[in-house]
């Protein structure tokens, strides 16, 4: 199966701690949480700051991520995790 592109968006503390040397325990329940769907979490807008620093991606199959997206969700901290529609139609 193809994958497609995933968003997640988060506050302030946690995008410090996903991207900072060291990650806090929700950080860590994300980052297994994506890799679970198959996918490595990125930031969109590298060395940001401000609210472009709490959006990151992944590729995941998209079954995959529909399977982890509720669990995402409710980690605090997490304000969006989503499928990111297709650029353009098929």
């Amino acid at each position: 199966m193809a994958t497609q592109e995933a968003v997640v968006q988060t506050d302030e503390e946690l995008a410090a701690s996903l991207t900072g040397a060291r990650r806090d325990t929700t950080a860590a329940q994300l980052a297994a949480l994506i890799t679970e769907a198959g996918g490595t979490l990125a930031p969109t807008f590298p060395g940001s700051t401000g609210e472009m620093r709490t959006y990151f991606h992944c590729f995941v199959e998209p079954a995959e991520f529909d399977r982890v997206a509720e669990r995402l969700r409710d980690l605090p901290g997490v304000i969006a995790a989503y499928l990111k529609p297709p650029d353009a139609p098929p």
